[in-house]
């Protein structure tokens, strides 16, 4: 039996409801992606993030204590090489375009379906790949 994680660095996923950090960390299992952090608290990103290397995270917008977008910002300031997919059941167009300003990579409208959930995940993980590659490459170059 394989005991691998996939992907190497964990995916976090910040909601308030247990009931829906319980369903994203199913849907990602049932695509083979296991290594997964679940937060229900959006005051402890900064910390999971500063204590280790992250592959990207899923948000939540509408959280207490911290909003999903004030989190946004702070990821966007602090760890700009984290890929942030927005998770949330309010779609509207300016909350959208607001994310997006904000330096999310991708906003997914719940109730969550696996196939965009998965493919956001999985095009916010090959972005971080390329990126990565990419400043590689230009420091080797240098």
């Amino acid at each position: 039996m394989d005991n691998s994680l996939a992907p190497s660095f964990p995916i976090v996923v910040v909601d308030d409801e247990e009931a829906i950090l319980f369903s994203i960390d199913t849907l990602l299992r049932m695509a083979g992606l296991n290594n997964i952090i679940t937060c229900n608290d959006s005051r402890k990103v900064v910390d999971i993030l500063s204590s280790q290397r992250i592959e990207i995270i899923l948000l939540d917008l509408s959280m207490p204590h911290l909003s999903g977008e004030k989190v946004l910002s702070m990821v966007a300031d602090k760890f700009p090489d984290i890929p942030v997919v927005i998770i949330t059941a309010a779609a509207n167009e300016n909350s959208a375009v607001r994310c997006m300003e904000l330096g999310a990579f991708d906003y997914v409208i719940k109730p969550l379906e696996e196939a965009p959930l998965v493919t956001a995940v999985n095009q916010a993980m090959s972005f971080r790949r390329m990126k990565n590659a990419f400043k590689q490459s230009k420091s080797f170059h240098s």
